[in-house]
């Protein structure tokens, strides 16, 4: 008898140990399952965040394109116009210049006589 008391008190500590410990891995697993939890929600906010960023990038890569193209026309426009307006005044020098010849011609021809032979 003394022997099954013995026996029954250590399945009864046994038990209260299982079931510390049953309580102890509940209590860990809850706690783990709640870091898992707040480390996907962190997870998925920064996927957002990624997403948002990456939209936004590109575009501004598009706008970005768009003003540099914007840009070129613009520059070839100006260089377009630069060289016609070089290019008049460039002939206008040229018409001057031929009618200073013209001119220093009728005044060479005036102050000397042409002899005939």
């Amino acid at each position: 008898m003394m022997k099954e008391k013995e026996n029954e008190e250590k399945l009864a500590n046994a038990k209260k140990a299982l079931q510390t410990a049953t309580e102890r891995s509940q209590s860990m697993r809850t706690h783990h399952e709640a870091q898992m939890k707040k480390m996907q929600q962190k997870l998925d906010a920064a996927q957002k965040k990624l997403e948002a960023l990456a939209s936004t990038a590109a575009a501004e890569s598009v706008q970005q394109e768009e003003q540099h193209k914007d840009a070129l026309a613009a520059a070839a426009i100006r260089a377009r116009h630069e060289a016609s307006a070089r290019e008049d005044e460039l002939k206008e020098q040229l018409a001057n210049a031929r009618l200073e010849i013209i001119k220093f011609q009728g005044a060479f021809y005036t102050l000397v006589p042409i002899r005939p032979r």
